[in-house]
This record gives C-alpha cells, structure tokens and sequence, in this order.
C-alpha cells in the first residue's frame, strides 16, 4: 500500500470540495487555537514587561452575518491573515487562502454571497475569519446587498481595515493575487471606499430607503464610537454614509462625485 503525503496547503483545498462542512471545522479550530496562543503570547511579554495582561482585549464582539452577537477572538494581526501581510502562524494563513479560493469558485457556480458569508461565520470564532469576509464581500460588492451594514457601524472594525489596507500590497507571504481574481482591485478598498460606493449605487437606483438605512449606519458607527464625545475622525467617517455630504461636479466635461469633508 501506497502511502502519500500531501502539505497543508495541498489538502486543504481537496477537503474543502470533498467534504466542505469537515473542512470548515478544522479551519475553524487552528484558526482559534492560532488567535488564542497568539493572544497568550502577548499577554506573558505584557506581564514581563510590567503591564496589566488583563488590560489586553480579547477579541471584539460584533454582529456579522446573522450569527448573532458575540465575541470574536483575535486582534489586528489576525484580522489580516487572511492577506498573508500580518504577524501569525502560517498554517492559519494558507487555511484562509483555500477558503478564500474555495469561496470564490462557490460564487463562480451560482451560489450567492449572503449565503456563504453566513456558512462560513455560522461557527466561526476568531476576527481572522471576519476580516475574511469582510475582505470577500468588498471583492463581490456588486452583488453585496446589506451584508456589510453591522461591520460598518462599527468604529474598531473600520480602524482594523484601515490597518490591513496600509499594509496591502507589500509583503504576502502567498504572493501576489491572480490577475483573474474577482475584485482584485479592491484589495486597496478601505471602508470609505466602500461606504461610497454603497451610498452613490442607492442614489444611482433612487432607493430612498436603501439611502436612509445607510444615514443611520453612520449615526449607529458615530453612537458606538461615544456619541456627541465620539473623535472628529469617525464623524468624518460617518458623513461617507449620508448622501447629503455628497456633491457632483464637473471637470473637463466629465461629472464627478466627491464626499464633502
């Protein structure tokens, strides 16, 4: 009997098509081992240091693709995994990679992105596969209705992508997209960019309702950041998502549409 030997990084997208639910739960568990031994890493160098280890987050809660308030372990690091760009185990980082292609070739066949994104984050435990998805809905925006909404009216969630996109097209340990990748040229996308492309696709389709929904995700994003004490940068940030802040102009005989600040 023959026996052979496949990496990581070979397997796992085999798993993923034979048998996807076994897949995602192995994904599931080195991702949070990954972001948990990450974390008690830097609690043991706080501590040593003199620091409060308690003073350290855990994680965020946050409300993403139905599954409900709850915490999601990780930090900025492990947002980014996903990306190959950041601090972690290598491991973690190729599982992201497969389950990012995997995803992508589910799109291809019809299956749409609400539903994938609320597989993938039904047992999901980590910010590593949050930053994924967020990263796969900005790449399918087009087809993204209000999938993104709860992650846009939160201030942290907002910083970890502006964090991930400053590091965009440096260092990726798997190397540089696929020409043919869908959206690849979002990957440099922060959320302004992505709150503006929301707010101007509801003007272009005269959905007054869809443009009120997307004005009270800026105030919810300016109440979860303190309200009338919330940072003048996050009040900036949240005028992206009220088309009232928006103005069209015209330049050598082309009409643009700029974000007033």
């Amino acid at each position: 009997t023959e026996i052979y030997t496949l990496s990581l990084h070979d397997a796992l997208p085999i798993l993923l098509k034979e048998d996807f639910a076994r897949g995602l739960r192995l994904i599931d568990r080195m991702l949070d081992r990954g972001a948990r031994v990450r974390l008690e890493t830097l609690s043991t160098l706080h501590r040593q240091m003199g620091g409060d280890p308690s003073a350290l987050s855990e994680g965020l809660q946050l409300d993403f693709a139905a599954s409900g308030p709850r915490t999601f372990v990780g930090d900025q690091h492990a947002w980014s995994w996903y990306r190959g760009s950041s601090v972690g185990p290598y491991p973690c980082m190729s599982a992201l990679f497969a389950l990012e292609m995997f995803m992508d070739g589910c799109e291809r066949s019809g299956i749409d992105v609400d539903s994938l994104t609320k597989r993938v984050m039904r047992d999901a435990s980590t910010l590593a596969s949050g930053g994924l998805c967020f990263g796969f809905l900005v790449r399918h925006i087009d087809k993204v209705s209000k999938e993104l909404d709860t992650l846009l009216a939160e201030p942290s969630v907002w910083e970890l992508e502006f964090g991930r996109v400053s590091h965009e097209g440096s260092l990726h340990v798997q190397g540089s997209d696929d020409a043919a990748l869908p959206g690849r040229e979002r990957r440099g996308w922060t959320p302004l960019n992505v709150a503006m492309y929301l707010v101007v696709a509801a003007m272009q389709h005269r959905d007054e309702q869809r443009l009120r929904e997307l004005r009270e995700i800026g105030a919810r994003l300016i109440e979860n950041a303190g309200g009338k004490n919330a940072h003048p940068t996050v009040v900036r940030w949240a005028a992206h998502l009220d088309w009232s802040n928006y103005s069209v102009i015209e330049q050598d005989g082309q009409l643009f549409i700029k974000a007033d600040e």
